[in-house]
């Protein structure tokens, strides 16, 4: 008589543990509740806004008020950066919003970005 047994391999006795993979994609979303991502639409709007302060406030610096192009370039560095900390402390007041270090990172990029296009002759 033959008894033919399954065959259980060592590791199928012991419970699965889950991936790198998922392991990293549960830990992402523990650690960000507000699904604040990198790609979002609000991201572009922040990039999009602090470049346009730029190109703004050095026009307004250089050409109308006359100052030099260094200074005008540090103003409207300084006004972009400082209404973007502004929005994001803001945002840290209201109920269910937080602040986001991934949206002051878009509005330091738009600055720089802004920076480059606009302030160089």
């Amino acid at each position: 008589m033959i008894v033919l047994l399954p065959a259980v391999s060592p590791s199928a006795a012991q419970p699965t543990r889950p991936s790198a993979i998922t392991a990293a994609a549960e830990s992402t979303r523990i650690a960000d509740p507000y699904h604040d991502h990198w790609l979002a639409r609000d991201k572009a709007a922040h990039f999009a806004l602090s470049c346009a302060i730029i190109g703004f406030g050095y026009h307004l610096g250089h050409t109308e008020n006359g100052n030099s192009k260094a200074a005008a370039r540090n103003t409207a560095v300084s006004i972009s950066l400082s209404l973007g900390v502004a929005k994001e402390l803001w945002d840290s007041t209201k109920q269910g919003n937080h602040f986001s270090f991934k949206d002051l990172a878009a509005d330091i990029a738009g600055t720089v970005f802004g920076a480059l296009l606009f302030t160089r002759h």
